[in-house]
């Protein structure tokens, strides 16, 4: 690549193949733009959360993930679920125990990765509740809480300890969240709080009820 300047006396005629530094900096421009784009395209997409679910026979869950859920509620009529997301894929266990609903999460190896209950509001500490409602009033204009969950994520012996007995474990909340600010339209994020109820993180959430999943 040649760069003249004729109508200035100082003018430098360069060369890429005598200047090797001039192609080491075109290189070098061209890859931190890539790594830019690489890395917007990836915090866009956590920002959002693109999931399908459908049912399974129980035989197709693994067998450590039958094992956790019969030690942990017997009896139970479960319904095995599929989820398929961009995260990566899982297996839930469903089911009504105790006036409550619970969800526990496996990966697809059937490793435990989190116990949730739906819960509401009422069921909080006051200062979490508190913390929560501040943050959702601050961040949109109208906003509808459509789901509570408490979610545990510790290990399976103090989940089966807690569920046997009376032991206290500290949830995160989750929560499923309708809302709107002035002049656009409806969107429904999904929030993690801490056991404190200081904000975690959010994703926009994006469900597919067809058999084709959209990244």
């Amino acid at each position: 690549m040649l760069i003249d300047l004729p109508n200035n006396p100082n003018s430098v005629t360069y060369n890429s193949v005598n200047n090797p530094n001039f192609i080491t900096n075109d290189l070098m421009k061209a890859f931190l733009f890539v790594m830019l784009l690489v890395l917007t395209t990836t915090f866009v997409k956590a920002q959002e959360k693109i999931e399908r679910e459908y049912r399974i026979d129980a035989i197709s869950a693994p067998q450590t993930a039958q094992n956790f859920v019969a030690a942990f509620q017997k009896g139970s009529r479960i319904k095995w679920i599929k989820e398929i997301n961009a995260e990566g894929n899982s297996v839930e266990a469903k089911f009504k125990a105790d006036g409550k609903r619970y969800s526990i999460e496996f990966s697809e190896q059937g490793i435990l990765e989190d116990v949730e209950v739906i819960i509401t509001f009422s069921e909080m500490p006051e200062d979490v509740k508190d913390k929560i409602q501040k943050h959702l009033k601050e961040a949109f204009d109208y906003y509808k809480v459509e789901k509570i969950q408490a979610q545990y994520r510790q290990s399976e012996k103090e989940i089966l300890a807690w569920r046997t007995s009376n032991n206290v474990l500290k949830p995160l909340y989750e929560l499923v969240v309708k809302s709107r600010n002035s002049g656009e339209k409806a969107q429904r994020f999904e929030f993690l709080f801490d056991t404190d109820g200081n904000f975690v993180e959010r994703a926009k959430v994006i469900s597919r009820s067809d058999n084709i999943l959209r990244f």
